[in-house]
Formats: structure tokens, sequence, C-alpha cells
């Protein structure tokens, strides 16, 4: 057997029981990635769609905090920050469960009163 979606799942979508079941299928159609059993799967957050039915590959899958996501493209120490935009182009799907984010603001305090940052 193989371990394939039982819906279509979307990208930041984690994995639980639900989302996986398993299905006989021809040796030619899998390889050695091929996940056998569901619970290779658990806790994994897609990172591409995976429809209903179709093969669960771990290349599409993600750890929380590591990936095909923005989490994994920054180096260590680094930080991304986005500017001002619309929610749909803000975070273009790098964004998902697990990942850690840094929340920036800048306050006005009123007149002569020295600015700070805080870690």
């Amino acid at each position: 057997p193989v371990v394939v979606a039982t819906m279509e799942l979307e990208p930041g979508t984690i994995l639980d029981e639900k989302h996986l079941t398993t299905k006989l299928m021809e040796v030619d159609w899998i390889d050695d990635e091929t996940l056998k059993v569901p619970e290779q799967a658990l806790g994994r957050i897609v990172a591409n769609t995976i429809y209903a039915g179709e093969l669960v590959n771990p290349n599409r899958l993600a750890q929380p905090g590591e990936g095909a996501t923005l989490a994994a493209l920054i180096p260590e120490n680094k930080r991304a920050v986005t500017i001002r935009v619309n929610d749909v182009i803000g975070v273009a799907g790098f964004l998902l469960p697990g990942n850690k984010v840094d929340v920036l603001s800048t306050v006005s305090y009123g007149k002569g009163k020295q600015a700070t940052t805080l870690t």
C-alpha cells in the first residue's frame, strides 16, 4: 500500500489521520520515496496542493519551521520583513503553521520622547 490524500489538501494544512489513507498501487507507479504508512506524514505541513486520491510525496511536505517555506529561505539569525501589502501578496503562500514570526511596531509617544527598541 501507499499513502494517498483523502481530500484536496491546501498549502499550510497540518496533516492528521483524516487527511490520509492507503491504497494498493502497481509497483511500477511508485518509487523509493513513496510513503507506505500514514504515520510517516502525520504532523507535516503541505507545501504544495495535493489533490484527493493523489500520492503523498514527502518532497511536497515540510516539517514545521522548515521546508519549502519562507522560514527555510532565511539564513540563521536573519529576519524577513514585509511592507504594507494586501493579504494575498503579503506572505505569498510562504508563511505556514508552525513558522515563527517577529512583530515590529513603531509607536509615537509624543513630542520630546525618544524611541526605544526592545527585544
